[in-house]
């Protein structure tokens, strides 16, 4: 089964949970603005109970205006049961300091 999980809407929640099946693939979609520099970096927590399956792609809107929002997918699939948690910062890759980054964490459960 294919799962989505989209934050691309005002006012989702820090933390998120999922529920998927031990096969399963599932999407994270994430609003970002390229422009600007910033973009979503991941990091699992090394569990092995999810793998990225392709790098990041963007969906962008054909009337895409000048400051306007797009869309960053993020591709999983649920390789072994447990627990595995993602976490998203946004931030400029270049700057050494992104401690003021916003944060994202997502907890996988693999059934």
């Amino acid at each position: 089964m294919n799962y989505e999980l989209d934050l691309t809407g005002d006012g989702f929640a820090k933390r998120n949970d999922l529920n998927v099946v031990n096969g399963d693939t599932f999407s994270i979609k994430l609003k970002v603005q390229l422009g600007t520099g910033f973009r979503w970096e991941l990091t699992l927590s090394g569990k092995g109970c999810v793998r990225l399956l392709e790098e990041p792609t963007i969906q962008t809107d054909k009337n895409l205006k000048i400051g306007t929002t797009e869309t960053q997918v993020f591709r999983f699939v649920a390789e072994r049961q447990g627990m595995e948690t993602i976490v998203f910062r946004y931030l400029r890759p270049w700057q050494r300091n992104n401690s003021h980054s916003e944060k994202i964490e997502i907890t996988v459960s693999v059934a």
